[in-house]
């Protein structure tokens, strides 16, 4: 028998199953110019990172993510929802799985290692790079 990760019965380097997708619920659409588009709420995007709203509100706040460049309409900014596109929800789940921020990081071998702090990884710089392109 081998050695055991704290307070589990599952052994070290135990191979796991990757964690099912998460549904992000319905998006709320709006027409921006001619077409219309898929936009997501910060709850949305705090279920899709397996996080809680005010994380989320908090990485804004700290910078570790961009603050959200849509808002919902005809409301005054202090009632108005942080809107998330599809692409930038997709894009900031994406890193976050890649940088082991979610339920940790499955390697190529299937090793799950555990969730990592958002200090510990690359992941504010990948998504604002990445936000950036896609603004262009």
């Amino acid at each position: 028998m081998g050695d055991r990760y704290p307070g589990s019965d599952r052994e070290i380097g135990d191979r796991l199953e990757p964690p099912e997708p998460v549904d992000w619920g319905k998006p709320k659409m709006f027409k921006i110019g001619p077409d219309l588009r898929e936009f997501y709420t910060v709850g949305q995007l705090a279920a899709a990172l397996h996080r809680s709203p005010v994380t989320i509100r908090k990485w804004e706040r700290l910078g570790y993510i961009p603050i959200a460049s849509f808002r919902t309409p005809g409301q005054v900014r202090q009632k108005a929802r942080r809107l998330y596109s599809r692409e930038q929800l997709e894009i900031i789940v994406s890193i976050a799985a890649d940088e082991g921020l979610m339920d940790g990081k499955i390697d190529e071998l299937g090793i799950l290692h555990p969730r990592r702090g958002i200090n510990e990884t690359k992941f504010t710089a990948r998504v604002a790079e990445a936000l950036k392109r896609l603004a262009q």
